[in-house]
C-alpha cells in the first residue's frame, strides 16, 4: 500500500491505511506527529485555496472597474453629443 504525505495532509483516506495500524501500537508520539502534520498540512492547503480565490476576486474586481470606466466615458460622450445636437436643432 502506497500512501503519500499529500494524502495524510489532505485527509484523503489515510486514516484506514496508516493511522489505525500505527495508533494501535500504543505509542502516543505517532499520534502527536500525525496530529501536528495534519493540522499544519491542512492549514497550509486552506491558505493556498483562500489566496487563489482572493486573487481571482481581485482580477474580477479590476476588470469590472475598467468596464465601468469605459461605460462611464461612453455615457458621458453620448450625453455631450445629445446636448450638442439639442442645441443645434433648437438653434436652427
Amino acid at each position: 500500500m502506497y500512501v503519500s504525505s499529500n494524502q495524510v495532509a489532505t485527509g484523503d483516506a489515510w486514516a484506514s491505511e496508516i493511522a489505525r495500524p500505527l495508533f494501535s501500537d500504543k505509542d502516543s508520539s505517532v499520534m502527536g506527529f500525525f496530529f501536528i502534520y495534519t493540522v499544519i498540512g491542512q492549514t497550509l492547503l486552506i491558505n493556498v485555496v483562500v489566496a487563489v480565490s482572493q486573487s481571482q476576486s481581485e482580477r474580477e474586481r479590476e476588470s469590472e472597474k475598467e468596464r465601468r470606466a469605459r461605460t462611464h466615458s461612453q455615457t458621458q460622450f453620448l450625453i455631450l453629443w445629445q446636448v450638442l445636437l439639442d442645441n443645434f436643432v433648437f438653434a436652427y
